[in-house]
């Protein structure tokens, strides 16, 4: 087992997934990206860049693979496998029977969006020949010792499948395989309200959170356009027109 707690030091130590001391320093010529999206990196290039070669140089030396991530500060997922697309050819059925030996119930399976975009060290990784896909699960910012448990349980799912420990896999007690994600923006900033549970199962038409001003006035209710599971939800207390306040996971 090849396992790197912090992949990137310097935005661990900013706790921000961007480190910021070198945008604060470089001109925008030079200041690194997110070294999430630029697999599989150069050693030539940036810090971002260098830092993915040599977490690729480490990758390409596993048979499987599995990206652990929280999401965005701000955002809360449900325990998601995001799958790279089928595009990238009979490979992609491995992730797929890993995603759900890993068995937390939730598996995006989507062909469009960042998650499947070049760049992405899934999808770069399972080009290689490295099955693999990415992990979302928790609070960003947020250390918190059940998801930590939760998480940990289906990495030894995957080490089950894989006859790497013994014992029985445990399965998923409901199990969604969804088609796309669909981000549902606010049009007026406010304070945020939610109405709906993460994971819970939508309908088109359900309210699913409410803008209010500093009066208590609803200015705004965002409804579901389709319908979906709620996977994603932000968790700010404040937000601006043009933020993402929830998502669906399509079916």
């Amino acid at each position: 087992v090849v396992a790197v707690p912090v992949q990137h030091p310097l935005s661990f130590q900013a706790d921000h997934r961007l480190p910021i001391s070198q945008f604060i320093k470089s001109p925008l010529d030079q200041s690194p990206a997110d070294a999430w999206t630029v697999f599989p990196g150069t050693k030539n290039g940036n810090l971002a860049q260098i830092l993915a070669a040599t977490l690729f140089e480490l990758i390409v030396q596993c048979d499987f693979a599995i990206d652990i991530h929280t999401p965005t500060r701000g955002g809360r997922y449900v325990p998601i496998a995001i799958l790279p697309s089928a595009n990238l050819g009979d490979i992609q059925q491995r992730v797929v029977d890993m995603a759900h030996a890993f068995g937390s119930g939730w598996i995006m399976n989507g062909h469009t969006g960042i998650y499947v975009a070049d760049g992405i060290l899934c999808v770069e990784a399972t080009r290689a020949g490295i099955p693999c896909f990415t992990f979302e699960t928790g609070e960003g910012g947020r250390l918190e010792e059940p998801v930590i448990n939760q998480g940990a349980g289906y990495v030894q799912n995957v080490m089950r499948w894989l006859n790497m420990i013994d014992g029985e896999l445990v399965p998923a007690q409901t199990s969604y395989l969804m088609s796309d994600f669909l981000g549902l923006r606010a049009e007026r900033g406010g304070l945020l309200l939610p109405h709906a549970e993460l994971g819970e199962l939508i309908n088109t038409g359900d309210k699913l959170c409410s803008i209010v001003n500093i009066y208590g006035d609803e200015i705004e209710i965002i409804t579901a356009p389709t319908d979906g599971v709620f996977v994603r939800a932000t968790t700010l207390s404040t937000v601006s027109r043009g933020e993402r306040v929830a998502t669906l996971g399509l079916l």
